[in-house]
């Protein structure tokens, strides 16, 4: 990989970051979505450490396949259309939160009841 690749890549990330950020900024109650991608960020480490079972491969692929989409260079709707450059990725992660929520739900039930423990 040349200097110039590393530099494109660079910029790629920096516009993913920037259009999730956009994306994010947009959606009502973030408090609680930051909350719930927190959550679902510790529910992934309990899961791969062996501790919680409770996550559907559903939400699992879903919201890795979310995220691999936002990171790839290819957009069903291109950032150049404006406004709908930009929904398109708006769209895909409130989808995402929402297909999480409920293993979010069950895993905080479950964490607290090990915590009573």
């Amino acid at each position: 990989m040349n200097n110039k690749d590393s530099g494109k890549n660079k910029d790629n990330r920096k516009n993913v970051i920037e259009k999730t950020s956009k994306s994010i900024a947009k959606v009502p109650n973030k408090k609680s979505t930051l909350d719930d991608l927190a959550t679902f960020m510790a529910l992934l480490k309990d899961t791969f450490k062996g501790k919680y079972k409770g996550l559907s491969v559903f939400s699992g692929l879903g919201f890795v396949a979310a995220i691999i989409y936002l990171l790839s260079v290819v957009d069903l709707i291109p950032d150049a259309i404006l406004v709908l450059g930009i929904v398109d990725d708006a769209a895909l992660i409130a989808f995402a939160l929402k297909m999480i929520h409920k293993d979010v739900v069950k895993y905080r039930i479950w964490r607290d009841d090990c915590d009573k423990e």
